[in-house]
């Protein structure tokens, strides 16, 4: 509009002055003032312009003759440095070269970037308050009461039930904590009646006549009787190994019964002693793989040597008693064939074979 009727902006600059104090307007001819437009001091106005048009885009804008939107910084008496924005226009006002300066002091949004700072400061110390208050809170509501029950649940696991939870809520802390001091009361029960079970298997293990050996599926030892222990000890002495190794012939057994899991009985002599052993499998809970192998052992060493006496005593009877039974069947046989003709020849043999018997 300035460049088709430039003095339509000069007669109309009243209209359209503007009631700000970071916005003026005015048009210089010859570095003059003719009209400007604002509620500030002209002589105010006109050094603010000469303070920006010092700035090295003012000044190149300004000396290449063009029109241009400048963005900014310019610091008034050794002030911090205040952004601002020039709109340069030129134009022929009657035939004399003319500027339009609209400048705009973009100060205010420093002093709104200082509020907003200020705002995000004090926003974030009340932050701050309000998330250590709620941290003491949640501390006192829940970080305790868990923490309480975490020391008593580690307590339960050693067995302890002394300790109960206390809540002087009624929630879902309060609650889990009932429900704790249950569990606590329940283990406690079942506790005691496994260690009695315990206790009662234990003494019946000791005392009954049968070794017992007990292992898992990697070969190791969990539990074992006197018995056990002492058909151990013949194995160790019989194979010369150490104790921490198992023997060859039961590992050999144990082994088989893991692959092919079935009840095997057999006979093992060690020495002067004999053993009736029998391994049975032990399933998991879901009856698919092995998870240990009883040994059973039956001492039968007195039973083995009173049937070898038996049987020397019936072969030294047999022995002994061979050559006057033969006789006797000798005297027997010639009675019975009238050998002996007479009464008196009878008699005499047959007290013969009677005096062989008994001598």
């Amino acid at each position: 509009m300035s460049e088709e009727d430039p003095n339509f902006l000069i007669e109309n600059l009243d209209k359209i002055r503007v009631f700000n104090s970071y916005l003026f307007l005015i048009i210089q001819q010859q570095d003059e003032p003719i009209v400007y437009s604002s509620i500030i001091d002209l002589d105010k106005q006109l050094k603010s312009i000469e303070k920006v048009k010092a700035t090295s885009q003012v000044s190149a804008a300004l000396s290449s003759g063009e029109d241009a939107l400048i963005k900014d910084e310019v610091s008034f008496d050794g002030e911090s440095k205040i952004p601002f924005i020039m709109k340069i226009h030129h134009f022929d006002l009657n035939n004399q070269a003319s500027q339009l300066y609209i400048y705009g002091d973009l100060s205010f949004l420093n002093k709104t970037h200082s509020r907003m700072a200020m705002w995000s400061v004090a926003s974030l110390i009340l932050y701050i308050v309000i998330g250590i208050l709620l941290f003491y809170y949640f501390q006192r509501r829940l970080g305790h009461p868990l923490t309480q029950l975490r020391d008593i649940a580690y307590d339960y696991a050693k067995n302890d039930f002394s300790k109960q939870t206390q809540s002087n809520y009624k929630d879902e802390l309060a609650q889990l904590a009932l429900a704790m001091n249950k569990m606590g009361k329940s283990l406690e029960v079942t506790g005691a009646a496994t260690r009695q079970e315990k206790e009662l298997l234990e003494n019946i293990v000791t005392s009954i006549s049968t070794g017992v050996l007990y292992y898992n599926q990697d070969k190791t030892l969990l539990m074992s009787n006197p018995l056990g222990d002492e058909y151990l000890q013949h194995l160790y002495r019989s194979d010369q190994v150490m104790k921490t190794v198992i023997p060859e012939v039961l590992e050999y057994k144990i082994d088989s019964v893991i692959k092919f899991p079935e009840k095997v009985s057999y006979e093992n002599n060690i020495d002067d002693y004999y053993y009736n052993i029998t391994l049975i499998p032990l399933f998991d809970e879901n009856l698919e793989s092995v998870r240990g192998v009883l040994v059973s052992i039956q001492n039968i060493t007195k039973e083995k040597r009173l049937d070898i006496m038996r049987n020397d005593f019936i072969n030294n009877i047999s022995h002994e008693l061979r050559t006057p039974l033969v006789m006797i069947q000798g005297y027997s046989e010639a009675i019975l064939d009238d050998v002996a003709e007479t009464q008196e020849e009878k008699k005499k043999w047959l007290r013969l074979s009677v005096r062989n018997l008994f001598e």
